[in-house]
């Protein structure tokens, strides 16, 4: 369930206007999941006496998220704008995790030590002031996002309780020089943050696979990264390109480490704050409209990444070339028929402990206006060739373990979307330019890509 509120002002001086967002959902997920094991002996192959074991998961999740802005934009001399807004973002996760295991009657118990109630509740109160300008060729924009995070954790059957909060600043600076018209040079500095998804801070292991435990980790702590670019831009009739060079260092960078019980053989993985990571790289985005129906766009990523952290008393050295892209077809069929094929490549990677292959997939989307415009039917098919998957190989001096994983593969969703008052909307749209949070639900109507 989702429920938006939004509020447009437009002051009489072109350019001035305030938009108020707010936007409020939950959602929740019942995941029932069933688990046979069955052991053989060598070399025969031959079932053992104890030859199979059956048990079950239920996953229950509920996701409450609330986020309301406010913006103020104001235009000043020549071409400058002054922009200031606030953002407040909740968000709650209750996840319980209950495992059971078939008996000799073949009645399914509670299994206790598999039984798991996470709560996740995150509170982010964001402000951020920006101030640009034109003066001919030179242009410019600086920033800066002010950030307090709350974030509180508990895991009930342990009574196990983490509570993080944290201020930071996060300033940015844009400049561009316009070399003509059509060419541009741009250079850029931003501060950003990556905080840990919940399932990483949760330290719980599932029970899918007791030979190889994974948890999360309740104290793991955000990434910090500095972003350098320097950027040419370059304009023609139908088609754009943009190549920046770009450094970027991170503090805390999360690594997933693995150590081995020796007496038991078994795998403990979980995610760690690791070290530091710079890397250097060149990307090429670009943008053609070959023909009036067909738009294509793709981006391309060659980098080095060099990664420096210690990890139980060990010193970790990765230093690997790395490449990556995307490309993406847009077409036009006919008036209210649209469709949309995206091919992506992740080149192979290395970490501390071992490395990852290349991912590959392909999604197709299709959208077809109906009821006079008023209704809007999608097909979607995320990774359409079945080929998406996570292979990751770890090396030690005791042990190597391979490990792939696949995720849903190919899947396809048929969505439904109907407008009331569509009519009205549009001429709105004629007289007035629509705040980013209305441009990003109307377009949530096509293909997610």
């Amino acid at each position: 369930m989702e429920y938006a509120l939004n509020y447009r002002k437009d002051f009489d001086r072109k350019g001035q206007n305030l938009t108020v967002n707010m936007r409020y959902y939950n959602n929740e997920e019942k995941e029932r999941s069933t688990i046979s094991e069955t052991k053989y002996l060598l070399p025969e192959y031959k079932l053992s006496p104890e030859s199979q074991l059956f048990q079950k998961i239920n996953n229950d999740q509920l996701d409450k998220n609330l986020q309301a802005t406010v913006d103020y934009v104001h235009p000043l001399w020549r071409k400058g704008i002054f922009e200031a807004g606030l953002k407040y973002q909740w968000r709650k996760i209750d996840n319980n995790y209950d495992s059971f295991e078939q008996d000799e009657n073949n009645v399914y118990q509670p299994m206790l030590d598999y039984t798991n109630h996470f709560l996740y509740d995150e509170q982010i109160t964001a402000g951020y002031l920006i101030l640009g300008n034109d003066f001919g060729r030179y242009s410019f924009q600086a920033g800066l996002r002010a950030e307090y995070s709350d974030i509180q954790t508990v895991l009930k059957e342990t009574n196990v309780k983490n509570n993080q909060n944290y201020f930071n600043l996060f300033p940015s600076l844009h400049l561009n020089y316009k070399l003509t018209e059509n060419d541009q040079l741009q250079i850029s500095y931003s501060r950003r943050i990556r905080r840990p998804f919940y399932r990483q801070l949760n330290p719980f292991h599932s029970l899918s696979d007791n030979r190889n435990v994974h948890t999360g980790n309740p104290y793991l702590k955000p990434v910090f990264t500095d972003s350098y670019e320097f950027g040419y831009l370059k304009y023609w009739n139908k088609a754009s390109l943009n190549i920046n060079l770009y450094y970027r260092h991170s503090i805390d960078v999360f690594r997933q480490m693995t150590t081995l019980d020796t007496t038991t053989g078994i795998t403990f993985t979980m995610p760690w704050n690791f070290g530091s990571e710079d890397a250097y790289g060149l990307e090429v985005v670009g943008n053609v409209n070959p023909l009036e129906w067909l738009n294509v766009n793709g981006n391309f990523n060659l980098f080095q990444s060099i990664t420096v952290g210690d990890f139980n008393g060990t010193h970790y050295m990765t230093d690997y070339f790395g490449y990556g892209g995307r490309l993406v077809a847009k077409f036009n069929i006919m008036k209210g028929f649209d469709a949309q094929l995206s091919a992506n490549y992740r080149g192979p990677r290395e970490n501390p402990q071992g490395k990852s292959k290349a991912d590959y997939w392909a999604d197709l989307g299709v959208s077809k206006e109906v009821i006079k415009g008023k209704g809007t039917l999608t097909l979607n098919v995320r990774d359409v060739f079945g080929t998406r998957s996570f292979k990751n190989e770890v090396f030690d001096d005791n042990y190597y373990q391979k490990t792939e994983f696949t995720w849903s593969r190919t899947t396809i969703t048929l969505n439904f979307n109907y407008r009331i008052n569509q009519q009205k909307r549009q001429r709105r749209n004629n007289e007035i330019q629509h705040s980013t949070d209305t441009d990003m639900m109307d377009d949530s109507i096509m293909m997610d890509m």
